[in-house]
């Protein structure tokens, strides 16, 4: 008797995440079992399960720092020099991330992320600039790196169009960094311009 039939979803996410995760893990995930994995991905040609991790995709990175997809892929890699490859699968491809590239990344660009929300360990060393951000990011305001309301995002678009406020001003209102109201009018602006040539 055959078991359940695979999805589309299912398989890009083997794909991506194929070497990062165990069997078991990736049984739970799908509610398979761990034969059942381990046949999918051969049929898949994926290799071995336990090759060493040295990259991540932008889903996996944004996961791993507590962040938006769009601000590692939107952001960090087109506007903030975060390096990137393309793996294509079928007709689409997707970014890449190799290890070193990332934290050298994270290293220099501090003021781009919070360290209270990564949600999982990745640094192989605990440098001393990584515990400097921790301490100064422990005294940040806790609304810092928060998603953003349609209440904040209507605010922001007041100060900055109608009160012509610049990113330092509205900064200090919203307790958002410097970087932060950046990247989300660049966002609100994408959207709003969709909205009209609709």
């Amino acid at each position: 008797m055959r078991g359940k039939t695979w999805t589309k979803k299912e398989m890009n996410y083997l794909y991506l995440n194929w070497g990062f995760f165990t069997i078991k893990q990736f049984a739970k995930k799908f509610n398979r079992t761990e034969t059942a994995i381990l046949i999918k991905a051969k049929r898949m040609k994926l290799g071995s399960p336990y090759k060493n991790i040295s990259r991540f995709s932008a889903r996996q990175v944004a996961d791993i720092m507590g962040v938006d997809l769009h601000a590692v892929t939107d952001y960090w890699i087109k506007k903030c020099g975060l390096k990137s490859s393309k793996k294509p699968y079928r007709n689409r491809s997707f970014c890449l991330i190799e290890y070193d590239n990332l934290i050298s990344w994270l290293e220099h660009n501090q003021d781009k992320w919070d360290s209270r929300r990564i949600t999982k360990d990745i640094f192989l060393l605990k440098p001393l600039w990584l515990r400097a951000k921790k301490e100064k990011d422990n005294k940040l305001p806790k609304s810092r790196y928060k998603k953003w309301t349609h209440e904040e995002d209507n605010k922001l678009r007041f100060l900055y169009y109608k009160k012509k406020m610049n990113f330092y001003q509205i900064s200090r209102i919203l307790g958002r960094s410097f970087s932060g109201i950046e990247h989300r009018l660049l966002r609100l602006l994408k959207k709003d311009l969709v909205s009209i040539n609709r």
